[in-house]
């Protein structure tokens, strides 16, 4: 499938700015990714002090479908974490995925959803912390 990079949009939300998501979200913040103005993919991720954790990868329809089938969505949502995070002026030291099987919802979500998570734990070149249940990269 093919994507226009003209109709491609990525917008950083926080707070009240995320009401207008018309699906469930979690986390302080969202990268949210929009097709032809619409959303259509969203990473959301809490902000634990020294430490960005991504708490949500999840597609919408049928933008979310475009998206995901058009691009190499995981590694642009952990490009763009890691651009947000190893930033001079970030306060992070490390960025962290909860283990695989502590995110809330995982256990009901397709097969999918969860590769995608080990897809971006594998990207980012993740430790596994078995003691701490999650995945961390220290940055710095």
């Amino acid at each position: 499938m093919n994507i226009d990079p003209e109709k491609l949009s990525v917008d950083l939300l926080r707070g009240d700015d995320r009401s207008s998501l018309r699906f469930p979200i979690t986390g302080d913040a969202s990268l949210v990714f929009r097709y032809n103005g619409k959303p259509g993919y969203v990473a959301s991720f809490h902000d634990d002090g020294d430490e960005l954790v991504l708490r949500q990868l999840q597609g919408t329809n049928p933008e979310g479908y475009r998206l995901v089938t058009g691009l190499y969505i995981v590694p642009l949502v952990c490009d763009e974490l890691l651009s947000i995070a190893s930033h001079p002026d970030s306060p992070y030291a490390s960025l962290a995925i909860p283990s695989l099987l502590a995110i809330v919802g995982i256990t009901d979500a397709v097969e999918k959803a969860f590769s995608r998570y080990q897809q971006a734990v594998s990207y980012l070149r993740m430790e596994e912390l078995p003691h701490e249940r999650k995945y961390r990269k220290t940055l710095r």
